[in-house]
């Protein structure tokens, strides 16, 4: 079984092109998180809502990003080699 996600710390490095981009995690409600994918220089490239009975793991997250992943080759307008690496904060 994966390793579920601790939501109240959770950081994902998404490993694209030649810089990582962060995806970061906020509480919307009692029921939805906001998922957001940042280029290196900043830029949004990514707000999307998941519910949170739909994110038990950092499988379901991966797959939750990749499955994001047309909207954001459109937004970088390139082709993205995805590696999904997670870190925690301390």
């Amino acid at each position: 079984m994966a390793e579920p996600l601790k939501f109240t710390d959770a950081n994902t490095i998404i490993k694209g092109a030649f810089q990582p981009m962060l995806c970061a995690m906020t509480a919307q409600d009692q029921a939805t998180f906001n998922v957001e994918v940042y280029a290196p220089n900043g830029t949004a490239l990514l707000q999307r809502r998941i519910a949170r009975v739909d994110l038990l793991d950092n499988s379901l997250l991966e797959a939750f990003i990749c499955d994001s992943r047309a909207r954001i080759e459109r937004a970088t307008h390139e082709r993205l080699d995805w590696q999904v690496r997670y870190t925690r904060a301390c």
